[in-house]
């Protein structure tokens, strides 16, 4: 193969290898981006749940909705919503 041909395809070979290299990094670090988001959403997915159930036992144990409200700084709706008494 002739020096010219040779070199061309040396860094053609080259450039593949960094492009390769290049996509793999940008995949990882989607990756890492999305599994930080997805433990950030299920993370404010728990606190709400949380609040959700604390609402519940709170009515359980004969509060009226209007103190869970105030108490949990949410609207009556919401409560009435989570508790099914807004049918």
């Amino acid at each position: 193969m002739p020096n010219i041909a040779k070199e061309a395809y040396q860094r053609f070979v080259e450039n593949r290898r960094i492009e390769l290299a290049v996509t793999e990094t940008a995949k990882d670090e989607g990756f890492e981006e999305g599994i930080k988001q997805g433990v950030k959403q299920g993370e404010e997915i728990g606190v709400v749940k949380e609040k959700e159930i604390r609402i519940l036992k709170a009515i359980s144990k004969g509060m009226k909705i209007e103190e869970v409200a105030e108490l949990f700084d949410v609207n009556i709706e919401y409560v009435k919503e989570i508790t099914g008494k807004n049918k």
